[in-house]
């Protein structure tokens, strides 16, 4: 689905990523595993359109993504990629259910948006959670509604950087396991930062970035 060849990206004399090459299927869940400051946050940036590369190609779905400009850029990284931080950047002052359905609101497809987020809840365990505020609730359930956040316009990849990194233990656990489950009712597809080599491994394949080389 996404073909990645030969992508470089530096900041004045350093090299971040160098003629990084690798592809991924539909339905796959690849890690990316590294030491800090090994580029892997600047390569989801490139990969979601929020950064631009040096030099290299990126193919999403049979088509360049290169030349994409203005209000076709804004239509790509609402519509075909999802986002999921470390840090949630939930709104505070909207509740749980329009925190999930925002980027929909955008395209104001009110309707179907409040449906689908309905289902997303339920699929997440936080339907009880639809009128709490997110100052309100833990850790594991803000990561959740955003999770749901980066679902709710149906994308066909989602790029998760460091999502279990604020959480303990188990609830890391659970939140990995949730993305098998997602990946299996929803077709999605998930490229995912993190820097803890055991969750690594509950996804179908891992590459390694360091010294902005793939491996």
């Amino acid at each position: 689905m996404i073909e990645l060849n030969n992508i470089n990206k530096s900041y004045g004399d350093l090299h971040v990523l160098k003629d990084v090459s690798f592809s991924i299927s539909k339905k796959e869940i690849l890690s990316i595993v590294g030491p800090s400051g090994a580029g892997k946050t600047t390569l989801l940036k490139i990969i979601g359109k929020l950064e631009n590369m040096d030099s290299g190609k990126i193919i999403f779905n049979g088509e360049e993504t290169n030349n994409l400009k203005g209000l076709e850029l804004c239509n790509f990284r609402n519509q075909k990629i999802g986002f999921v931080f470390q840090f949630h950047h939930l709104m505070p002052e909207f509740t749980v259910l329009e925190n999930i359905c925002m980027p929909a609101f955008i395209k104001r497809n009110f309707k179907e948006s409040k449906e689908y987020a309905y289902e997303l809840m339920e699929t997440l365990n936080i339907i009880d959670k639809k009128d709490s505020f997110p100052t309100n609730l833990s850790g594991g359930e803000q990561q959740r509604i955003a999770i749901a956040r980066s679902l709710i316009n149906k994308p066909d990849l989602v790029l998760a950087d460091e999502p279990s990194g604020n959480l303990d233990t188990e609830q890391a656990k659970i939140m990995h396991n949730l993305f098998n489950i997602l990946r299996t009712k929803y077709n999605q597809t998930f490229i995912i930062v993190t820097h803890n080599n055991d969750l690594a491994q509950l996804c179908d394949r891992t590459i390694t970035l360091e010294n902005g080389i793939v491996s």
